[in-house]
């Protein structure tokens, strides 16, 4: 299916917005699987302390994010469905992160300095 004109710049737009947003981490403040809301807040707490800015998406409570989501997971090549449900997930100009060591937490204050 092809998407509609409309759906092609929302898509456009959201992904301008993210891949110039520096940090970005989904996240969820939904606490039915604790593990996933704990690891969540953990996330965010560590990328506060080591002062990095960075833009926190909730999915539960902006869940049209989700397509936003989707749409980053498939151009960084995400395809295994346990890693699709996985959460949180952090993108430094649209590029998803795996491993953050000291190099990346020196370049994300860089990035997101003012």
């Amino acid at each position: 299916m092809v998407p509609d004109t409309s759906e092609q710049q929302l898509h456009a737009e959201s992904q301008a917005e993210v891949q110039t947003a520096g940090v970005v981490v989904f996240t969820t403040s939904c606490g039915i699987v604790r593990d996933t809301r704990d690891r969540c807040a953990n996330a965010q707490l560590l990328l506060q302390q080591r002062g990095i800015r960075f833009r926190a998406i909730d999915l539960a409570s902006q869940p049209a994010e989700l397509q936003t989501l989707r749409l980053f997971q498939a151009e960084n090549h995400i395809r295994d469905p346990r890693l699709l449900r996985r959460l949180p997930i952090t993108f430094l100009n649209g590029v998803v992160v795996v491993k953050a060591g000291p190099e990346w937490y020196d370049e994300a204050k860089r990035i997101t300095k003012d």
